[in-house]
């Protein structure tokens, strides 16, 4: 994750996306057979983990901006579902 250093600019929505979508798909890479966490439990656990390697304050991620990444990763996952269903 680059944003970790003191940057002054905050990262963008679409900086934090990136990031949190590769941290969520080796969390679940991660995860004993037949484990299966929800997807806003696994993504309360890498937002903690990145919020703890931040830094700078403006660089950690609040309740808003964690609910816009949940809001992002549903729609990532209604729109494969609709693209292979079609």
């Amino acid at each position: 994750m680059q944003h970790v250093t003191s940057e002054k600019q905050s990262p963008s929505a679409l900086d934090y996306y990136a990031a949190i979508s590769a941290a969520l798909a080796l969390e679940k890479r991660l995860a004993k057979p037949g484990q299966s966490k929800a997807l806003k439990d696994l993504l309360g656990v890498v937002v903690s983990n990145y919020n703890k390697m931040c830094t700078a304050k403006a660089h950690r991620i609040n309740t808003g901006t964690k609910a816009m990444l949940y809001n992002l990763l549903l729609v990532q996952v209604v729109v494969l579902a609709v693209h292979y269903i079609l």
